[in-house]
């Protein structure tokens, strides 16, 4: 798939956004499960979408079989002007989720379903992003003032 720009706040990625950059040279994702899902684009410095690959706004592209298709957010542009590209870093939006943290959440038997749901109910900010989960088990939880991304992906 031809990597497609869409604005920041971007949410349901059904049209074509800003554009595409088919003049891509390469587009990789560097995906660790619960570590780390960066994309790095390379285009021509000239490439027809140059102005909308800035910081903040968002790349559709392709990750791997199981995960098609996947949004990353801009973070980073270097201009090579010795071989004349444009170097852009991007990383999943769901980074977002380390900014947006939730004020308290308690109980003794919490199941996975009713703490994603909770979980959204009690963020500070309002978000975009919604929860779901497999998890039928129960839990005591405790969570005070606590970044979203780290309550998804487990403390100690």
């Amino acid at each position: 798939m031809i990597p497609v720009i869409y604005a920041g706040n971007e949410t349901s990625f059904s049209s074509l956004g800003i554009g595409s950059v088919p003049e891509a040279l390469s587009c990789v994702v560097d995906e660790v499960r619960n570590q780390r899902n960066t994309l790095t684009l390379i285009a021509p410095i000239d490439a027809t979408q140059r102005a909308a690959l800035s910081e903040g706004n968002i790349i559709l592209a392709d990750t791997n079989e199981r995960l098609r298709r996947q949004p990353y957010e801009i973070v980073k542009t270097e201009e090579s002007l010795a071989d004349g590209r444009i170097i852009v870093s991007a990383q999943h939006v769901a980074y977002r989720l380390r900014y947006s943290v939730v004020r308290q959440i308690s109980g003794t038997t919490v199941s996975g379903i009713f703490n994603a749901f909770k979980t959204a109910a009690s963020m500070i900010e309002e978000s975009n992003f919604t929860f779901s989960t497999d998890i039928a088990t129960s839990h005591a939880v405790s969570y005070s003032y606590m970044p979203v991304w780290d309550i998804l992906h487990g403390t100690e």
